[in-house]
């Protein structure tokens, strides 16, 4: 098991955004763009043939 935290950054102008509540209210870097951080959990076999 692997844990970890992913860092990405989206354009709170993008059309594809606007689905997100409130994103025009969220703060933005000096790009423009609003940071996000969110966490993972992988799962790999015991066995890697498998």
């Amino acid at each position: 098991m692997i844990k970890g935290f992913a860092y990405g950054e989206i354009d709170p102008n993008d059309a594809r955004n606007r689905i997100i509540q409130d994103i025009a209210l969220a703060p933005t870097n000096f790009g423009g763009n609003v940071e996000y951080i969110t966490t993972f959990t992988l799962y790999a076999p015991i066995h890697p043939s498998a």
